[in-house]
């Protein structure tokens, strides 16, 4: 208890530090040179009006509530790398801003979990997303840019999810826990405080695929000891300073990954649940491609599925996600899911059909990976096209919700 109180002492202090007094502002500079948009944590969220409610229920109720879900991929999680070298990330990878119509189409197909990748710590000028340290301000303009896409999915009383998406600045070292801690802290600071009057239908998920990445960005997908432990330090730093902001963060759902949110059985055992200061809010988030040649392996030619020993691998798949989390009272969200296009739309549908009943029989929602992808080299998810407002594959979208009530023999 005392470890506890230290720390939501410290988070308190960070609320003062960054800004919690209404008169105070942040005139913070960008690195070209050019006034970050001003944002003070305390009162960012003057404007925003009440949305929803706060039920009571608990975690384990609300994910039952879930049914299918849709992820805005390449949008708001689109980094400035390679891609762009100034303007708007949101349609830097894929040429199309998103609109409430969207948000509709897929209401309207009967997915009800609306999850919103956020990549914060990206842009360039006035469309940079965080300032510098110490304070880390983020854009006010963005902040409502997020709000008002937020709103559509609230608005077709769908669950929605923001997070911090492509945060690959952690490395989940020793030796920089201490700096990334800090600014992943700041940074949630001010998203609590920001959408602190949203109902309960509005879920924060403090990292996507938190893991070791080296200088030259090779990727951990395994990990190692150390980066279990400062991960699951990360998870309970970010669920304390959500809960400090008060309001309606105090109860408000939080998902918590595993390493690389991965179903790797040792990545799942190292995973501890923080403590909460009201129980039952809590949910695990997993991601799952299974299996892999299928569902993300880009060679076209493992382009089938549909064996006994496929379908096994299903089953355990969330056998061990029971055993791990859901038999011991965690739920889970599968944050993360899907099978790429190879030209294989019938087997894809039949994949889909058995991924959520096999979820469905755990009470696991699983949410389709979209990253409006649809044709040419690389990940192919794309499930709505939004340009054209359209399922290019409705058998695949048919698998999806027949998956809700199907029963393998």
């Amino acid at each position: 208890m005392l470890k506890r109180l230290v720390i939501l002492l410290f988070l308190s202090a960070l609320l003062i530090l960054t800004g919690c007094s209404e008169n105070e502002q942040d005139n913070s500079q960008a690195s070209t040179g050019e006034t970050v948009p001003e944002t003070q944590p305390g009162d960012i969220n003057d404007d925003v009006p009440e949305i929803g409610e706060m039920r009571g229920i608990t975690a384990a109720e609300a994910v039952s509530e879930m049914t299918v879900g849709w992820n805005l991929g390449n949008t708001f999680d689109a980094t400035s790398g390679g891609w762009f070298t100034n303007g708007d990330p949101e349609t830097a990878w894929v040429n199309t801003a998103t609109t409430k119509e969207m948000i509709d189409k897929i209401a309207e197909a009967g997915l009800n979990v609306f999850r919103l990748p956020i990549t914060w710590d990206t842009g360039e000028g006035v469309y940079r997303r965080v300032g510098d340290a110490p304070d880390y301000t983020l854009n006010q303009d963005f902040l409502q840019r997020i709000g008002e896409v937020i709103d559509w999915g609230l608005d077709n009383d769908m669950y929605v999810i923001i997070n911090t998406h492509h945060d690959r600045w952690i490395h989940l070292t020793d030796s920089n826990y201490d700096a990334e801690s800090d600014k992943l802290a700041k940074i949630w600071v001010q998203i609590a405080e920001y959408f602190k009057n949203y109902g309960d239908k509005l879920i924060f998920e403090v990292m996507n695929e938190p893991l070791y990445t080296d200088e030259n960005w090779n990727h951990d997908w395994t990990g190692k000891p150390e980066h279990y432990n400062n991960l699951n330090k990360l998870n309970q730093l970010t669920v304390d300073a959500i809960r400090a902001t008060g309001g309606n963060n105090e109860e408000r759902f939080v998902l918590v990954p595993t390493y690389a949110a991965s179903s790797g059985s040792a990545q799942m055992k190292a995973f501890v649940l923080p403590d909460d200061m009201h129980p039952n809010k809590l949910i695990a988030s997993i991601h799952a491609y299974t299996p892999y040649n299928f569902a993300l392996n880009t060679d076209m030619s493992l382009n089938k599925w549909g064996t006994n020993s496929d379908k096994r691998e299903l089953t355990k798949l969330f056998a061990d996600i029971d055993k791990t989390f859901i038999s011991k009272g965690i739920p889970v969200i599968m944050g993360e899911f899907g099978a790429m296009n190879k030209d294989n739309e019938e087997v894809r549908a039949d994949w889909a059909k058995h991924y959520i009943s096999g979820a469905k029989q755990y009470g696991i929602p699983c949410i389709w990976w979209d990253n409006n992808h649809f044709k040419g080299d690389g990940e192919r998810f794309g499930l709505l096209d939004r340009a054209a407002l359209e399922f290019p594959y409705p058998l695949l979208l048919q698998g999806l919700t027949d998956g809700l009530t199907y029963v393998s023999e």
